[in-house]
């Protein structure tokens, strides 16, 4: 859908998608008016996420998530949608967030359905559709406008994009685990390290007695026949 080699089908591709989501919302009955782009703008979110593109082989070694995250990131810093198509209402939970990253979110999940991937040198296919809970879509909305906005505008933060990244990858994954990265044994090794010493010291706090000194009233575990504020043998 994005990241085409011409500039104008990304643009044709995003507008046609922007069409059919509002029209979908006056099949099912709300009165949703019409969307006001600054084409322009939308011109230069789709120069900039790909000549600014935050990967060290560039574009053409990205993932789609790398990909996703640079798309939403820079459709928040730019933001070509001035006007949101439904009216704001307590009754419409969608029209009480932000527009842009409404519509960045869906182009970003509808992009990498169909995707590939390549990992442990094997090209893989995100085959399944991507399912979010109501709950977490708009969190997942909340977010973005959070970490997306700030005070210089058509700004994109590499800490966001970063963290977007990850949470388009376990998205993917909760629908495609065929996609995610084989396990790393040496990290079990040294999870399964720390986790013994966690119950081994669990154990010796769970065999020592909390006291509390008489004198002072100070509770602490007991370590010793003296209380380390009065000093003296008041337990």
């Amino acid at each position: 859908m994005i990241f085409n080699k011409d500039i104008k089908t990304d643009i044709n591709n995003v507008l046609t998608y922007i069409d059919s989501f509002v029209k979908q919302f006056k099949k099912e009955g709300f009165n949703a008016c019409e969307v006001v782009i600054d084409i322009k703008k939308l011109e230069e979110v789709l120069k900039q996420m790909a000549l600014n593109f935050p990967h060290c082989d560039g574009l053409e070694s990205a993932s789609p998530f790398k990909k996703a995250s640079n798309f939403v990131s820079w459709f928040m810093a730019i933001r070509p949608i001035e006007k949101h198509f439904l009216e704001k209402s307590d009754s419409i939970l969608l029209s009480q967030y932000d527009i842009n990253a409404i519509i960045s979110l869906q182009i970003a999940i509808g992009a990498l359905y169909g995707s590939t991937i390549k990992n442990e040198k094997v090209l893989k296919v995100i085959s399944e559709y991507l399912y979010l809970s109501d709950h977490s879509y708009f969190d997942i909305l909340e977010a973005i406008e959070d970490s997306c906005t700030n005070e210089n505008s058509e700004k994109v933060e590499p800490l966001n994009q970063k963290m977007l990244s990850v949470l388009f990858e376990q998205i993917v994954y909760k629908t495609n685990p065929h996609c995610q990265y084989p396990y790393d044994n040496s990290t079990k090794d040294d999870i399964d390290i720390i986790d013994k010493k966690h119950k081994e010291l669990n154990k010796k706090f769970k065999e020592k007695i909390i006291s509390r000194c008489f004198k002072c009233n100070y509770s602490v575990i007991k370590d010793g026949n003296f209380c380390p504020i009065c000093n003296e043998d008041s337990w």
